[in-house]
């Protein structure tokens, strides 16, 4: 059994209250929990309107199978308007 974190520090750069951080991150959760079932969570600078860490986690047999998702993962935070990825790290156990 692998588990595997992903810890995503995000800048948010046109969000201009916590309403709008929220919102900007509910999306982003909610696509990363469908798509790839995966635990995600706001661990760090909650009361930062224009920074946030996530972390997202998951578990499997395979590290190959996770290190996909990760990418994918990241590919998808790239991709989603208002939300820029300024680093990210992994870690197994």
């Amino acid at each position: 059994m692998i588990i595997a974190s992903l810890r995503l520090n995000l800048y948010l750069p046109g969000a201009a209250s916590l309403k709008e951080k929220r919102r900007l991150l509910k999306s982003l959760q909610d696509r990363m929990r469908n798509k790839f079932n995966l635990a995600v969570a706001e661990v760090d600078s909650q009361e930062n309107w224009q920074h946030s860490v996530l972390a997202v986690v998951s578990v499997s047999n395979q590290r190959n199978y996770l290190e996909k998702i990760f990418n994918q993962v990241i590919n998808l935070v790239d991709e989603m308007p208002g939300i820029e990825l300024m680093r990210s790290e992994t870690n197994y156990y």
